[in-house]
């Protein structure tokens, strides 16, 4: 009965969880109904907006509850489809249509056999091998418990605005900055605007001649807002 009801499902197993791997698997449930569709993330938690990190370090999105869209209850009430956080895959046999899953809580390992294998687990920052890069208070942002970490050395290393002079949509004078920080990368133009908010001075780093490097040159309007957004930007050549 067990093989005839592989042979008769289609089994699908998803590694990663968040964007891409989220809505390849509400996707797949669209298309088939019958699928047996497993999604695993080696993360806390599944289907958060990865964009609204820098507003929730900032304060804009104040709960970080508000980052995530769904969960494994979702899925699997909703969907139907099985999800398990805090797994990840270690071993993938092609031959075998098999792949070895870790729970990184326990550390027991399951394998598990798929008929179609979906691998969407993202990528990791790249860091520049500077002297430093490894001190406290640099940071790598990619995971809801990335930003959760700089909201928490904010907090306790950074005099935020509180009373008069919090932000509250007309602001006329902000205390002085305590901190500067150095926000560097393509993808991270959302960033300096929250820091500010919070009373943060940012310096913008481009190793190229203009933000948005693979755009038109015109968008190096961009380049000049984010002047006018009171923070400094440095731009070098390659």
């Amino acid at each position: 009965m067990e093989n005839k009801d592989r042979t008769s499902k289609l089994r699908v197993i998803i590694v990663g969880g968040v964007a891409g791997g989220a809505s390849c698997a509400a996707r797949l449930r669209r298309l088939d109904e019958n699928a047996e569709i497993l999604m695993v993330e080696r993360g806390p938690y599944v289907s958060y907006a990865n964009c609204g990190l820098p507003y929730h370090v900032g304060g804009v999105i104040a709960r970080e509850s508000s980052l995530l869209v769904a969960d494994e209850r979702v899925f699997r009430e909703q969907f139907a489809i099985d999800v398990r956080t805090r797994c990840e895959a270690i071993a993938i046999a092609p031959d075998k249509k098999t792949i070895d899953l870790r729970n990184t809580t326990t550390g027991e390992v399951t394998t598990e056999h798929y008929d179609k294998l979906v691998l969407s687990p993202g990528a990791t920052p790249v860091s520049p091998q500077l002297p430093g890069i490894d001190l406290p208070g640099v940071f790598r942002v990619r995971t809801v418990p990335d930003a959760k970490a700089i909201r928490e050395w904010i907090e306790g290393h950074v005099s935020l605005p509180s009373g008069m002079d919090a932000y509250t949509g007309f602001q006329t004078v902000m205390p002085a900055k305590r901190r500067s920080w150095l926000v560097a990368a393509l993808s991270v133009l959302k960033w300096p605007r929250n820091l500010i908010h919070i009373g943060i001075q940012v310096t913008l780093l481009q190793r190229g001649d203009q933000v948005l490097s693979p755009m038109d040159p015109k968008w190096r309007y961009v380049e000049r807002h984010l002047e006018r957004t009171a923070f400094a930007l440095f731009s070098t050549p390659t």
